[in-house]
């Protein structure tokens, strides 16, 4: 099945699926303040719904820094806020890992929508939407990982283990115990 060569590779799938998580969050924030800086450019990956919220803020303020702009800021940084400790959880639980995957798929669906509905072309949300596939990918990857990991552990820890003796002893061995 799996031998002790793929434990650094395991490792190193379920380390990149939890950092994606973090990745998601630096690049959100990192695209919200281009976008407040009135950049030329965006980072091609970040969480849709936080990012976007923002920018509707910003579109109904006239491309100011105003109310509406400080709302959509305020929901994205919350919505942040929740990835962010998705992350840190999932650092100590994989079960947090699989909430993060959820995460993205909703983020996903997020985007498909909000490119259909509200974009005049919606394919120039095609790489972003690739992107957010390919994280999906490699947190599924991640999972299945941690999932490998754990066999591996298991199997080693049964190869390792010395089978109990079920046989009890017979009453003379006992006394020659005490005796001596």
């Amino acid at each position: 099945m799996h031998n002790s060569n793929d434990i650094p590779l395991l490792e190193r799938q379920h380390s990149t699926a939890q950092y994606l998580l973090l990745a998601t969050v630096l690049t959100t924030v990192a695209n919200i303040v281009l976008l407040l800086a009135k950049a030329s450019f965006l980072i091609p990956y970040c969480a849709a719904l936080p990012y976007y919220l923002t920018m509707l803020g910003y579109l109904f303020d006239g491309y100011t820094l105003a109310s509406y702009t400080a709302i959509g800021m305020a929901m994205a940084f919350v919505l942040l806020a929740g990835w962010l400790l998705v992350w840190w959880l999932a650092k100590r639980r994989t079960g947090w890992l699989k909430v993060g995957l959820v995460l993205v798929i909703l983020d996903t669906v997020a985007l498909a929508i909000i490119a259909f509905l509200f974009l005049e072309n919606p394919a120039s949300c095609l790489l972003e939407g690739l992107l957010h596939l390919a994280v999906i990918y490699e947190i599924h990857v991640g999972l299945k990982a941690h999932k490998q990991l754990a066999q591996i552990q298991s199997q080693s820890a049964e190869q390792n283990c010395e089978p109990w003796d079920d046989e009890t002893p017979a009453e003379s061995e006992y006394s020659s115990d005490i005796n001596q």
